[in-house]
């Protein structure tokens, strides 16, 4: 599930796209490029499904799923992209 949330991270950094909208909430309108990628992959994989699942039945409470974590990967990403950068220099 981790893997899938940050290939969506990379994704959504990789073309540019805000990453969020008017709200953080899965399944409201105006959710952003990032929760929308989430909700389309649990759509089709049992996986996310599950995890969705979980929180929105309040099961869970660290989900990865929110702004802070978002914030977290795009850093992550922009640390090994520079190193990468560096190397090839």
């Amino acid at each position: 599930m981790l893997l899938r949330i940050i290939e969506v991270v990379k994704t959504v950094g990789k073309n540019n796209f805000a990453f969020r909208g008017n709200n953080e909430n899965i399944y409201q309108e105006a959710n952003g490029n990032f929760l929308s990628l989430i909700e389309m992959i649990a759509e089709f994989d049992p996986i996310m499904q599950e995890h969705i699942h979980r929180i929105r039945d309040d099961e869970i409470h660290n989900h990865y799923l929110g702004h802070n974590i978002e914030n977290e990967f795009i850093n992550f990403l922009a640390s090994e992209i520079k190193t990468k950068i560096l190397k090839k220099n």
